[in-house]
């Protein structure tokens, strides 16, 4: 199957997650953008969190 259900990813040098996802949702595109409560998974990897489409 070529399909996945979901995925994360992260724009480098970007912590301001409010504006990406503004920027998807104008060119009607769904995201949820922030630490969907992995916060302690971001701060392993030195991330403050990713942008998720499903």
């Amino acid at each position: 199957m070529d399909r996945v259900a979901a995925f994360s990813f992260v724009l480098s040098n970007t912590t301001n997650f409010n504006n990406i996802g503004e920027t998807f949702a104008e060119a009607n595109i769904a995201v949820r953008c922030g630490g969907h409560c992995a916060y302690p998974l971001h701060k392993r990897f030195n991330k403050p969190g990713t942008c998720r489409m499903s």
